[in-house]
């Protein structure tokens, strides 16, 4: 008799995540996979995934920073050197930063970051010591040159840091290329620095 099942309607969306604890004072390169704002106690902030690309491959490590709150008025902004600013520099580049009127989180997504790692020691629900990696406070960059070649080394071939491309995209910009003329500005344009993403 064949077994029966139940067909559901609206399957669970369940996150793709691998844990690992990586030694404290591990630098880490890693791209930025998500963002979201969250309310704390004093202020919002930017609860942020990181998916790593070195030492390892595909592990999953959260960090929030947090808004500042100015005494005198109750107002939010970013911290100079604070957290938030922190990933700000490393994610986007100057001219990003220049053209944004607000902090959008969502510009930072897929954007190579580095820091280094702490742990934090907790108890679960049973009562038992767990570990987890933390982001080192004020240690997040962005990757030198030298780290991203070698990332790119590293990954060479594994089809990780490409982007999905069915490559109309590459043939329609190879034609708009070749119809420009030469007396063309473009490497004035700060919107082209936009798209100079490493990963």
């Amino acid at each position: 008799m064949a077994e029966e099942f139940t067909v559901m309607e609206d399957a669970p969306i369940v996150a793709l995540k691998r844990k690992m604890f990586f030694e404290p004072g591990t630098t880490v390169i890693a791209k930025i996979a998500e963002t979201q704002w969250v309310q704390g106690k004093f202020s919002p902030g930017v609860a942020v995934e990181y998916k790593t690309v070195s030492p390892q491959v595909g592990y999953s490590i959260r960090n929030t920073a947090w808004l500042s709150t100015r005494k005198a008025d109750g107002e939010h902004f970013v911290r100079n050197y604070g957290e938030l600013d922190l990933i700000q520099r490393a994610a986007l580049t100057d001219t990003e930063f220049f053209f944004l009127q607000n902090v959008d989180p969502n510009a930072w997504i897929g954007r190579p970051v580095a820091f280094v790692l702490d742990e934090k020691v907790y108890e679960d629900e049973d009562g038992e010591e767990r570990r987890i990696n933390i982001v080192k406070e004020g240690t997040t960059r962005r990757p030198t040159d030298e780290e991203l070649d070698q990332v790119h080394k590293d990954l060479e071939g594994t089809g990780i840091l490409a982007s999905p491309s069915d490559g109309k995209a590459e043939l329609e910009a190879a034609s708009e290329s070749s119809e420009e003329d030469d007396s063309s500005d473009e490497e004035d344009d700060p919107e082209r620095e936009f798209a100079n993403i490493p990963f």
